[in-house]
This record gives C-alpha cells, structure tokens and sequence, in this order.
C-alpha cells in the first residue's frame, strides 16, 4: 500500500541546495536526494502567504483563485475518508491554525522555542527536536499513511552551532557572529559587505544543521520494510532573501526570486524518476493532486489549479485533470506579481513599474531589462492578465499557448 512524507521547510532557498548549484554548503543529504528524484529546476510558490500557500498545498487552488474554499475538501479529509492514516508533525502555530490541519487523524506540535542562544550540537536544535519527533512517528506509522512535516526551519531561531558557522568562513574573514534571531535588515547603498558576509555564514550553518537532518531522515524512511512503497517530497513554502536586493528578511516582497524560487524534489519508489531534472514550472497547487494520484485517491469533480506532476512523467493523465502548461507561473504578494515563463520573469511591484529578466540565465535577478524590451514587457503584460482571470476561477484550460519568444530562452 503507498505511503508518502512530505517536508515543507519554511524559509530554505533553492539556491543554497548543492543540486540547485549551490557551491557555499556543502549539502550531501539533498544531493542524495535528488540523485533519487524526480528535481523540479523552476518551482514558484504562488504567494509567500503561508496561510494562502497551505491552501494550496491542501485544496489544489491557486492563490489567486476566488472559488469558494468549500467547493473543494482538503487533502487529509480526502486521504482519510479513504482509510488513509494522516499524521501533521510541525513547530508552526500558523500551520495547526489552518483549517486544513483539523483533517489530520494525528496531529504532533512541537511548541516552538524562542532560543536565545545557538545550541552546542546539531542535536539539539529546533529542526532537530522535529525530525526527532517524526522518526517517532515513523515508528507508530501504518500503511497507508501520509505524515505531513512542516518545519519553521530559517523562519524559527538560528541555533545552529557556531562550529557550523566558522565552517564557512575562509582565512581572513572576521569572527562569524553569534546573533540567534532570523536577521530583518534593509542594506544601504554603502552596506558593510562584511556584516552582510556574517548573515549568509549563519543561514548556511542553519542550512548545513537542516541537512544533517534530512540525511537521517533518509537513512530511517528507506531502511523501513515499507520503502519500497514511500514517495518523498521536499519542498520550501517560501524563501528567505539575503541581500540579494538590498534587503535581508522575513518580509513577503517584492517577489524577487530569492524569495518565491523554492526547492521541490520528488522520490517515488520503483520509478523511472531519479536523478531527473524538470525545466517546467512547477507551484504548490500541483502537490494536491499528485499526492491524490499518488494514493488513488479520486480528484475532486470541482476545478483545481494543480496538475500531477508522477502521472506526467510516468503515465497518461487521469480523467478530469486539467490540462496542463508548465510554461508560466505566477506569484502574488499583496498587489504584486511575478510572472514567469521559459525565458522571462516580469516583477509588476507598482501599477507603473515593471522590472523584466533573462531566464534562465539570470537566475537571481541582477540584470533589469525593461527599458530594452518594451515589446516583451507588452505581451507579458497581457499573459499575466490572463493567468490572472484563469487562476481567479481555477480554469487552467482558459490559458492559450505562449508564443516561442517568451518560452524559449535566446541563445
């Protein structure tokens, strides 16, 4: 019978992930990871919003969409009444408060601790203390089961040790700082950048204590007599920006691609899915129903944004799933958006300012240029409209295919 762990990690860019290109950390757990997976390269959040996220994660529906949230029951409703047994592990208040958490036959909540020092081990840090208590569950668990982990993970204290920290830092750098509470920081024009050096040292302390973790999460879920039936998905709810555009925090825009380009990495058992890269776009309503096909769990008759991200690679699409164009995806953080395609992100941060990049060769965003290609802006103006109208009411089949030059990177 199929089982499926899934870890939501709050805050973890993709960018600090050796599959992702990563070169600071060294991260061996997710590079074994992902050489058993199917690696999604352009996963959006579709809002920074956690709430907004978890609903679709839960319900398949896109941020933007404004159907009912009645129309549609969430995932653990749906996973149980068809005798799965759901388990939600988390040190998030704002997770257990979602409606869509009440569904879960079991629910384990760590409370979070507001740390005022780095720990002395990796053993006794937040993230540790959760896998901890998921190896517990691991142990309890009985297929068919579904356990959900959401970590704070960089959104909760930075306790990881300061052996970690001075780790990373090389011959004549200063003393990597002590400090536990996730920085907020906006850097002026003449930032020192040796403070700014100290931040990135922590995240990836924090970043390399995660990844002892996860390794040991690896070993215990594909040691289990029941591996060989477990898929395992790895993702971020969103990311954590680190100077990239002057600021450094937990702030929900502008949605820069520090902060709504996350990690996804799928590991399905007996799969043809490993060591697999995927160029297309890749958003939390698409969980939904892969983790749905992935139980044979029927999709709901009511529309939903998210399309099974298994059953393309490996099968036909089941009746009643949208169709599905992986080339464009959007974030919305309050009035504003990212959209992006193959070859183009287009920030609108005001009514009147646009900021348009490269992709993928511009993958953090340095190069603006708008004011070079009015023509592209127009028409992505006019695909975000539409992607827009489409996700309001959770119609993906109202989306027209894009033309070559916004999909295909110029070589």
């Amino acid at each position: 019978m199929p089982n499926a762990v899934v870890l939501v990690l709050d805050r973890l860019g993709s960018g600090w992930l050796g599959p992702y290109g990563n070169t600071r950390v060294d991260t061996p757990a997710w590079n074994r990871l992902a050489a058993q997976a199917l690696l999604a390269e352009f996963a959006l959040v579709d809002t920074p919003d956690l709430a907004s996220v978890y609903h679709s994660y839960w319900q398949g529906r896109h941020a933007l969409s404004r159907q009912s949230a009645s129309g549609v029951s969430f995932l653990a409703d749906r996973l149980a009444a068809q005798g799965v047994q759901t388990w939600l592990v988390t040190d998030e208040p704002e997770v257990t408060g979602h409606a869509g958490s009440d569904g879960f036959l079991h629910r384990t909540v760590l409370p979070a601790v507001d740390a005022d020092r780095q720990a002395g081990c990796v053993e006794d840090t937040q993230c540790a203390r959760l896998f901890a208590t998921v190896l517990e569950v691991l142990e309890h668990a009985r297929s068919p089961f579904l356990i959900w982990v959401h970590a704070q993970a960089m959104q909760g204290p930075w306790d990881a040790p300061q052996a970690l920290r001075c780790q990373l830092a090389e011959e004549g750098d200063p003393d990597p700082p002590e400090f536990v509470a996730p920085p907020e920081v906006a850097l002026h024009a003449d930032y020192d950048p040796d403070h700014l050096l100290g931040i990135m040292q922590a995240y990836g302390a924090q970043v390399a204590a995660l990844d002892v973790c996860l390794g040991i999460l690896l070993d215990t879920v594909w040691s289990r007599p029941a591996h060989e039936a477990t898929a395992l998905l790895a993702t971020a709810s969103r990311g954590y920006p680190i100077g990239e555009h002057r600021y450094v925090g937990r702030a929900n825009q502008p949605p820069y691609a520090e902060l709504v380009q996350v990690p996804w990495l799928v590991h399905c058992p007996d799969s043809t899915m490993h060591a697999v890269r995927d160029r297309g776009l890749v958003q939390p309503p698409d969980l939904f129903p892969t983790l749905l096909n992935w139980f044979d769990v029927p999709l709901p008759e009511t529309r939903i944004w998210g399309a099974d991200l298994i059953t393309e690679h490996e099968g036909p699409q089941r009746a009643g799933e949208p169709v599905v164009h992986r080339d464009r995806a959007c974030a919305a953080c309050g009035d504003q958006r990212h959209l992006r395609t193959g070859a183009w992100s287009l920030l609108q941060l005001t009514a009147d300012r646009v900021e348009l990049y490269t992709k993928p060769d511009d993958r953090w965003e340095v190069n603006e240029v708008s004011d070079r290609c009015g023509d592209v802006v127009e028409e992505l103006r006019g695909v975000l409209a539409e992607f827009e109208e489409a996700a309001q009411s959770d119609d993906r089949c109202r989306l027209r295919d894009l033309p070559p030059s916004l999909v295909d990177a110029a070589e």
